[in-house]
């Protein structure tokens, strides 16, 4: 058999390693996968339908709190406030700072594990239209974040998801080079955040339009291919609405009584995915992105909500080798390591991991499945409480599983 006839296997298994592992957004941004569009070379049309199930095991503890010192304060102006009851400020101030110590964390206090399971849902599918023209769909969720705290944190949480529509057009125009392209139709689904100290809120979501552009390389006597891509930013606007009894501390009591809006935006991706196979059996599979996660952290016009997030771009690498054992079964492995800086709602730095993916095809139907372990490294986060000085709270021997499948038909 040659290295051309035996390459649909092989080298149509990119997604194997790329689209089938699941990025665990736990650090700058939240990246749930960000999936090239490989399914446009499948040599022949194809539907396919995956899911990936996503178990984070993130757990902190409070290393540094100021609630011993608010406690202090609270007990002396409780006294002064007693002594003068007619100083209206003064009884004021005994009640926020009381409020304040009452909500400091105490050192010690372990945030349970923060993230919640997700499932990544996917559709994909191909239709050739002639020689040179070729249309494709794509639904992915390629981002999303559902952190919360527990109540002896502040409450604090957020709560978004995002699901892609890709409609895309691609152009052969050689046997060489390939263009494609189209809009990406996303949607941010209703969602919610919060934070004892400010308040809680909810938001419906909103669809907006962004696009992704691409080409495709092959070399007609190394059998290399190429596939780089770019998808735009997208920006989400979004009314916050409060939930009644949560608010800032307003004259010793808790009040809400103001809306606002909500600024959730997606990053720029540039992406390049490489297969190269060695011989009839087996190939190199490599791939390089990166996210412009600096310009898209989520934002706020409302007090204590400015700025939820400190996001910093992100890269990501995977190097795989992947191994055809029979005409029907082949085998892949992947290294991938993803650059991340800690904040509030993604409390890990860097994360490195080990993939191990399985390929069946049987008569017109193509099955992958893999598991994956991810190693999140230690970090530590912080919830300033201004004068008072800051909650720090420490995450060490974290780590994350990812269960993937993949069911593919051509037709």
């Amino acid at each position: 058999m040659s290295l051309v006839q035996s390459k649909k296997l092989i080298l149509g298994a990119l997604g194997a390693l790329v689209a089938a592992v699941p990025s665990v957004g736990l650090a700058s941004g939240f990246d749930r996968g960000v999936v090239p569009p490989d399914f446009l070379y499948e040599k022949d049309d194809i539907v396919q339908v995956s899911l990936a199930v996503v178990k984070p095991d993130v757990r902190g503890k409070i290393v540094a709190s100021p609630k011993a010192t608010l406690e202090a304060q609270a007990s002396f102006l409780q006294g002064q406030a007693a002594a003068n009851p007619g100083n209206l400020a003064l009884q004021q101030q005994a009640a926020q700072v009381t409020y304040l110590a009452s909500k400091a964390p105490a050192v010690g206090q372990e945030t349970g594990n923060l993230p919640g399971d997700y499932e990544r849902k996917g559709i994909s599918l191909k239709k050739t239209i002639n020689d040179d023209f070729t249309i494709g769909l794509q639904v992915t969720q390629p981002a999303g974040l559902d952190i919360a705290y527990p109540d002896e944190i502040f409450g604090v949480y957020v709560e978004t998801e995002i699901t892609s529509l890709d409609l895309l057009l691609k152009y052969q125009v050689n046997d060489v080079f390939s263009v494609f392209g189209g809009p990406r139709i996303q949607q941010n689904s209703s969602g919610g955040f919060a934070n004892d100290l400010n308040g809680e809120f909810h938001y419906q979501g909103t669809t907006e339009v962004g696009y992704m552009v691409g080409a495709g390389y092959k070399n007609p006597d190394l059998h290399t291919q190429v596939l780089v891509s770019y998808t735009s930013d997208i920006k989400h606007t979004m009314d916050a609405t409060p939930i009644s009894g949560s608010g800032p501390v307003a004259d010793g009591v808790i009040a809400t009584d103001y809306e606002g809006e909500v600024y959730i935006n997606t990053p720029d991706h540039f992406q390049v995915a490489i297969k190269q196979p060695l011989s009839d059996k087996s190939a190199l599979i490599a791939s390089y992105r990166k996210s412009g996660w600096s310009q898209a952290n989520i934002e706020t016009n409302l007090a204590g909500f400015e700025s939820l997030t400190d996001f910093k771009d992100v890269e990501a690498y995977t190097l795989g080798y992947g191994r055809k054992l029979t005409e029907e079964v082949a085998l892949f492995a992947t290294l991938l390591h993803q650059t991340g800086e800690a904040n509030v709602f993604g409390p890990v730095n860097n994360r490195t991991g080990a993939a191990l993916i399985a390929q069946f095809k049987v008569d017109r139907f193509k099955v992958e499945t893999g598991v994956t372990y991810f190693d999140l490294e230690d970090a530590e986060t912080t919830i300033p409480m201004g004068a008072a000085g800051d909650v720090v709270t420490k995450f060490e021997g974290n780590s994350a599983l990812a269960y993937t499948f993949r069911l593919g038909y051509y037709f």
